[in-house]
């Protein structure tokens, strides 16, 4: 592979030598001196820090896209993936966790560029199904990428995959095995990611709650369609008669996945349950301190319990979201009717398996 100069569309980074960039390559720049930043944890997605830094205070021929950058301040090296002159003298620096390595090349066997069918039958076999998988990545990776520990056990699956990237397939088999997808260091972790954090009793979570609640996401009368199995697709229904609401609310969701009737019979009460639930997400602005205090991050659960005459809000809730910023601190939580979560793909809701599905966010599949 030959080495190329360094990329910049504002700069000319032609000046640096050969030698320079590729010393540059294996020596992360040091971003210290920053104008504004903001961290964002998405569940299932890649990490990604953007910061604001004054021209004047760095040698602008050093920075340039796919540069390795070290933030101090907490602790994060990442890759450089988009520069944005925002004014004459700011600009802001868009950093991706190292991981973002996986999002260059195409998921393919040898060189062969196919549609490819990833079938799981042994569910112990899922560290061997993954470590296939990790090993044709890591032909062209500037590390040596490893499985985590503990790699669960899981359902059988089967479905196909087209000119995906390696991230992209990561993200399909955790959706297709109910599990999360994460990235620490140099290794990518499979399962349920978080931890229950207990709130201490004189802690206020937020300064801002915001709730949206939605009758497009609700239903009492579920149907569930999978694949064509001798001509006809599969399919199951439930239903409940005693609501909260005055009118009958029915919904259809469908999966090409679902292979079978044992396969859509196994998720039709537990989809019944989450639709059959008036309950708001929440978008909370909190402090940053207390984003630190507890070590929030997308996955963990907490168990909310309002705090305010006007707000009535309470139950267990899963951070899917957590922006820690200069200016402002949010996180984004989804409610569980039972306090127990199974994981899911935030972008991409269809996972029937986890069963935690809103139904304007499908897509369903026909």
């Amino acid at each position: 592979m030959v080495l190329s100069q360094p990329v910049s569309f504002l700069y000319n980074a032609q000046q640096a030598s050969f030698s320079l960039e590729r010393n540059n390559l294996n020596r992360p720049l040091i971003l210290r001196e920053l104008v504004s930043w903001r961290i964002k944890d998405s569940l299932n997605k890649l990490l990604e820090v953007t910061v604001v830094i004054v021209k004047n205070n760095v040698q602008l021929s050093d920075i340039y896209v796919e540069r390795a950058v070290l933030v101090p301040a907490f602790g994060f090296d990442g890759i450089i993936t988009s520069l944005v002159d925002i004014h004459d003298d700011t600009l802001e620096i868009t950093i991706m966790e190292k991981a973002w390595h996986f999002t260059r090349r195409l998921y393919k066997i040898g060189d062969s560029l196919k549609e490819y069918n990833l079938v799981l039958v042994d569910p112990s076999s899922l560290t061997v199904f993954l470590q296939a998988i990790l090993d044709s990545a890591n032909t062209d990776m500037p590390f040596t990428w490893t499985l985590g520990d503990d790699i669960p056990a899981t359902s059988d699956f089967d479905f196909d995959v087209k000119w995906k990237s390696y991230y992209e397939i990561f993200r399909l088999v955790a959706k297709n095995s109910a599990n999360d997808v994460w990235f620490e260091g140099k290794k990518v972790f499979f399962g349920t990611k978080g931890k229950q954090i207990f709130l201490e009793t004189d802690d206020r979570i937020y300064k801002k709650l915001q709730t949206k609640l939605d009758l497009d996401v609700y239903g009492n009368i579920v149907h569930v369609v999978g694949a064509k199995v001798g001509g006809v697709n599969v399919h199951a229904n439930a239903s409940n008669t005693v609501t909260d609401l005055q009118f009958t609310y029915e919904r259809v969701v469908s999966n090409n996945n679902l292979k079978d009737q044992a396969a859509v019979d196994g998720v039709i009460d537990r989809l019944l349950t989450e639709f059959d639930t008036i309950a708001p997400d929440l978008t909370i602005d909190i402090n940053q301190s207390t984003i630190h205090k507890y070590d929030m991050k997308s996955g963990d659960i907490i168990k909310i319990i309002s705090n305010s005459p006007t707000q009535k809000v309470k139950g267990f809730f899963r951070l899917i979201n957590v922006i820690i910023g200069s200016s402002k601190s949010s996180i984004k939580l989804q409610f569980s009717k039972t306090g127990q979560f199974l994981p899911r793909i935030t972008d991409s809701l269809d996972i029937l398996s986890a069963a935690l599905i809103k139904i304007h966010d499908l897509e369903l599949n026909s």
